[in-house]
């Protein structure tokens, strides 16, 4: 059983059988249907010594009612009553300390990360981003590029070289010197020296966005200037630049063509390639086709259907995307195309063009968060928390700090002793001030190797800046409980889900999965509940030939047993009967219920009646030897059923337990009035 995770209001959880819920993503984004509270509220009811108001109702049925139209008093206290049973549970999970689990904070506290990153956002730069990269995905891009490595902590002097190196690269090139020649001599991607730099097409989100940037903003033809990504410096050339072709879907026959074959398998190939295009050509059904020939056996059963690709995609081989985007019409195939899979025949199934701004934008929106032009719009977060809440830093101490971490740092050993005693303010935002000893421990923990690779002075002041950066943004986000009402109410909402599901899990549904005898006890109590249906006995009798079929039949007549009948037909051939038993419930075979129904006994005489199941095979015939009254079925057979009854059983005494315990008061004139 999975925990469920996405929240989306209290009473959701309680409807939807919380436990059967799967887990789910956690929503990226804040309701905003919340109800705010009113300064006079009004008390809906009262359960032990805590009350719940009017308006608490009235915000998490408004939020989880998906119908439009004005709630009525049934389902107002079909609601109710399912809050106040969730209520009661919740009280009881906080009144045993589960909220005080180690288990239970860091879980929280996981999800509150989530929710909060919709508050994180700048939407002005959000957008920018957005209008940016829909605009880029209209157009693809024909690049090459050199790429100089360099670490993203280097030291001054070795950036300094790299850029010195990729631009006398660039001299070369603009002296006259082939970009692909010097890519393949100088760049150190190591693909340059067989695609010379080239990386063919591509559109927004498939290359680092520092990248893209300088690709988009070169025109077809021009060298860029050096760019700087992670990887290091690249030049980019931008050969051509065309408008998207959109997506499409086509199917294909796949020819397979073994790197060992021969000059004279592969022209035998070839023929056959060649032979299949004609059959298509005469106008036999592709379909067809596919199904007789093709060896791509991952896509025959779909008649050679591919899924939708873009000209950028490269998973597939780029003669294969050629010559699927020159077929201009649906059911058009293509001659056959050579490529490093083998041949292919193509046909256009399906086209379409890129899709509207609107229906693209939260696609858009989450790959941004997963791309590195996600940082322009940290960096913009950051900087508004910092100006309106007073950020200060006090640089003294912070070069005090400095002078006490030295190149041990580099090597992850740095000892935090050496800054003992250091307690000085780093910086303030708001009312909270961080110290020289905050970052110490800071330091401490998170010193890694780059030995070689950069300065003390440089890797300080990257772990300094990553510091102020993640207390900045703790700052905001610990405010925002009180600055928002629908994060408050979303977070609340997640603290007592969470609770409801650890206290439920313990009382209920893993109780009820663990505790056999329980099981086993409440389905003695109920297992009239789990009957079979009248049942017929069928034996079935495979017989050699047609007589020994008929002295079976003559020997069931007599009141042979059916160990009697294969001990005495057995003896010669081990082969002559074969017995099989089953029990047939009515309804469950249609053949069976016609043929007792047209054949039944008088009641007096015992029913053994037989019947041929093969239409002329008289070999094979079966004997209905008697109707099996109604009876429970064993525990094993419904297991799944009485668990799940059992579970329902144990949350029924454990509500009227905790109603018990903590008695309800409910205010009927308060109930009257929701919604009015």
């Amino acid at each position: 059983m999975k925990k469920f995770a996405l929240i989306l209001g209290v009473i959701s959880l309680v409807q939807s059988g919380y436990a059967q819920t799967k887990k789910a993503a956690v929503v990226n984004s804040v309701s905003k249907t919340s109800v705010p509270v009113k300064p006079t509220d009004e008390v809906l009811f009262t359960y032990g010594t805590d009350t719940v108001f009017r308006s608490e109702f009235e915000r998490i049925y408004s939020k989880n009612n998906t119908s439009k139209e004005k709630p009525d008093e049934k389902s107002i206290r079909e609601y109710l009553d399912l809050y106040i049973n969730f209520k009661l549970k919740v009280k009881e999970a906080i009144r045993m300390g589960l909220d005080t689990l180690p288990s239970f904070k860091s879980e929280l506290a996981g999800y509150r990360k989530q929710l909060a990153q919709p508050y994180l956002v700048d939407q002005k730069v959000s957008q920018q981003l957005v209008k940016e990269a829909y605009e880029r995905m209209h157009y693809e891009i024909n690049a090459s590029h050199i790429l100089i490595r360099l670490d993203e902590n280097a030291l001054p002097k070795d950036t300094i070289a790299a850029y010195k190196k990729i631009m006398d690269l660039r001299a070369k090139i603009m002296k006259g010197e082939s970009f692909d020649s010097v890519a393949a001599k100088f760049s150190e991607d190591p693909s340059a020296v067989s695609n010379y730099g080239n990386l063919g097409w591509f559109t927004a989100f498939q290359m680092i966005y520092q990248f893209e940037n300088g690709a988009y903003t070169t025109e077809p033809g021009k060298i860029s200037m050096p760019i700087r990504t992670r990887f290091g410096y690249h030049l980019i050339k931008v050969i051509d630049k065309r408008a998207a072709g959109g997506e499409i879907k086509v199917a294909h026959i796949g020819i397979r063509v073994p790197t060992s074959a021969t000059p004279a398998q592969q022209t035998e190939i070839k023929s056959r390639v060649d032979a299949i295009y004609e059959k298509l050509k005469q106008g036999e059904k592709f379909e067809d086709l596919v199904k007789q020939y093709s060896e791509d056996e991952r896509t025959v059963q779909q008649k050679g259907e591919l899924n939708w690709f873009s000209g950028t995609n490269n998973s597939f081989p780029q003669e294969f995307k050629d010559a699927a985007f020159t077929l201009k019409e649906k059911g058009a195939f293509s001659a056959p195309v050579r490529t490093s899979f083998g041949w292919h025949i193509i046909k256009l199934v399906d086209k379409r063009a890129l899709q509207s701004m609107t229906e693209l934008e939260e696609t858009i929106k989450s790959k941004i968060a997963r791309d590195s032009r996600q940082d322009q719009n940290k960096r913009a977060v950051i900087d508004r928390i910092k100006h309106e809440n007073g950020f200060a830093e006090f640089k003294p101490a912070y070069d005090e700090l400095l002078k006490r971490i030295d190149s041990t740092v580099l090597g992850s050993s740095w000892d935090s002793s050496k800054a003992g005693g250091l307690k000085k303010p780093l910086f303030r935002i708001g009312k909270q001030t961080y110290t020289q000893n905050d970052f110490t421990v800071y330091v401490y923990n998170y010193q890694t190797n780059l030995a070689g690779k950069v300065s003390v002075t440089a890797a300080i002041k990257g772990m300094y800046d990553n510091f102020v950066d993640s207390k900045v943004l703790e700052f905001e986000e610990a405010d925002l409980d009180a600055r928002f009402d629908d994060f408050r109410n979303l977070m609340k909402e997640y603290h007592d889900g969470i609770l409801l599901f650890d206290l439920t899990d313990k009382k209920v549904w893993s109780k009820a999965v663990s505790d056999t005898v329980g099981q086993v006890a409440y389905y003695e109590k109920t297992k009239n509940k789990y009957l079979y249906k009248e049942r017929y006995q069928v034996e079935t009798f495979t017989c050699a030939d047609e007589k020994t079929a008929a002295a079976v039949q003559k020997m069931i007549k007599a009141g042979k047993t059916n160990e009697e009948i294969k001990a005495k037909l057995n003896a010669k051939n081990p082969l002559a009967v074969d017995i099989k038993n089953k029990l047939v419930e009515v309804g469950e075979d249609p053949k069976i219920d016609s043929f007792v129904a047209a054949n039944k006994p008088a009641a007096d005489v015992k029913l053994i009646k037989f019947w041929n199941p093969e239409t002329g095979n008289a070999k094979v015939f079966e004997a209905i030897r008697k109707v099996v009254p109604p009876q429970p079925k064993e525990l094993k057979e419904v297991k799944g059923l009485v668990t799940s009854e059992y579970q329902n059983q144990l949350e029924k005494d454990w509500l009227a337990e905790l109603r018990a315990k903590y008695p309800v008061q409910l205010n009927e004139t308060t109930v009257s009035r929701l919604f009015k």
